[in-house]
């Protein structure tokens, strides 16, 4: 008996790993067509982000590989939250959704700012680490490009900045950093 309980067991870890793989492979799917949460911020859209108090746009590798750079949803939530002078905040990669946003008058949101993201000392190192190049371009080189001050702590180390409503953290170890920072802000 015992050994059929744990074949049964055996089946039923296998189909909720099935099930887990189904979600992720479906977020996935609506990502790669566009389906996402972030696809229907446009015109009206704009004015429900109202009802909140902060944005903030996470990294990982995803951002870089989405190209949120370029997505003209997220530069309008992102544009929208900082025109309203609320928190606008983004964590690792995830600073590639603010490389080429642009205020009303065609400048850059992050030229004369201060800024962070992953930097370069920690791509090299994750280049390094596979032997080869693993991003399309790096944060820190466009930031600089666009006129951002771009600041870092050195490699993985939790690191923080805010310049007005704008705040940025560097990487994954950042995330408590950037979230005192957020909390302070709303708190004023």
């Amino acid at each position: 008996m015992a050994l059929e309980q744990k074949r049964h067991r055996v089946y039923q870890e296998r189909d909720e790993r099935a099930v887990r793989l189904g979600e992720v492979e479906g977020a996935l799917e609506r990502l790669r067509t566009g389906g996402g949460v972030s696809q229907r911020v446009a015109g009206d859209r704009l004015q429900q982000l109202d009802a909140f108090d902060a944005l903030l746009i996470c990294g990982g590798q995803g951002p870089m590989f989405q190209d949120f750079r370029h997505r003209d949803d997220l530069k309008k939530a992102l544009l929208h939250f900082y025109l309203a002078r609320k928190v606008t905040a983004t964590l690792c990669h995830g600073t590639s959704a603010l490389l080429d946003v642009r205020l009303p008058d065609g400048t850059y949101l992050i030229d004369s700012k201060t800024i962070t993201g992953f930097a370069n000392v920690e791509e090299d190192f994750a280049d390094a680490a596979v032997g080869r190049q693993m991003m399309p371009f790096r944060i820190e080189d466009a930031a600089q490009e666009r006129g951002a001050n771009f600041v870092q702590a050195g490699r993985f180390k939790a690191f923080a900045v805010r310049d007005g409503n704008l705040f940025t953290g560097q990487q994954q170890y950042s995330g408590r950093k950037l979230a005192e920072l957020i909390i302070a802000a709303l708190g004023d």
